[in-house]
């Protein structure tokens, strides 16, 4: 409707769902891909559109999630930040899958969990660690000020998107988990490739064996990594930024109005 009626349309596409892009590509000012994952399979449908295709990744506060040299994070603490709905599935079987692993090994105190969000699948969670003896709290929903400092308490964090990002942004080993993929970024070299997919979004390897992974997270939550910290810090500075995303985005806007019909 706004394109039929002359105004500029700038499209953006944050997952998988862009299979009839190339059906309204003509008519766009730009299409924004939040990844380059998402770039790359726009412009395999698109491609007599290429100069209007843009990757402008989401943009985090670095103001507030950043390194903290006063904080000291909790070894073996594990903090979980997402929403416990239907759409974070792919998030919660692999949360309890981990935690099966824990209780078969008979280690449960090696990894304690922090959950910071709530939804319709919380008492599902609270069944699961209830049943394998796991240790784990429930916090709720948390504003970004008290996301800041759980981060900071935190050896490892579990998170999708935007929260992955402001987890690496704080310096914290980070499994990046979205609706079907999966990221790890718990060294420096991990991070160019879970950027890739949007931080577990599509373009994400699907999730390793569950025993791996459990000793990968394992290895990161009780073995500080201070190098790590800060690469993951500046990698976020460099790429994330609010201060440098916002302005790409505002240059596209101006870009689309100044070229209106």
């Amino acid at each position: 409707a706004a394109a039929d009626s002359g105004a500029p349309v700038v499209f953006t596409i944050h997952g998988a769902w862009f299979d009839n892009v190339q059906l309204f590509a003509p008519r766009l000012s730009s299409i924004i891909c939040v990844s380059e994952a998402i770039k790359q399979s726009v412009l395999s449908l698109c491609p007599d559109h290429a100069e209007r295709i843009e990757c402008i990744p989401n943009g985090v506060d670095t103001n507030r999630f950043h390194l903290n040299s006063n904080s000291i994070s909790e070894s073996g603490l594990v903090v979980v930040a997402s929403r416990l709905d239907a759409d974070k599935r792919h998030l919660i079987d692999t949360l309890v899958s981990l935690w099966q692993v824990q209780a078969n090994r008979g280690c449960h105190h090696i990894l304690r969990f922090l959950i910071a969000g709530h939804g319709t699948l919380q008492g599902e969670l609270e069944l699961a660690a209830q049943r394998l003896g796991i240790p784990v709290s429930f916090a709720g929903w948390q504003d970004s000020d008290h996301l800041a400092h759980l981060y900071n308490r935190a050896a490892v964090v579990i998170a999708s998107g935007r929260a992955a990002m402001e987890s690496l942004a704080s310096g914290r080993p980070t499994l990046a988990l979205a609706s079907v993929g999966a990221a790890e970024a718990f060294e420096s070299e991990q991070l160019p490739m879970a950027a890739w997919s949007n931080f577990g979004g599509f373009g994400a390897q699907g999730v390793s064996a569950p025993e791996g992974l459990f000793d990968r997270l394992c290895s990161a939550a009780n073995h500080s990594n201070p190098a790590f910290a800060h690469q993951a810090f500046e990698f976020v500075l460099a790429h994330h930024d609010d201060a440098v995303v916002n302005p790409k985005l505002m240059a596209i806007y101006e870009k689309a109005l100044d070229n209106r019909s």
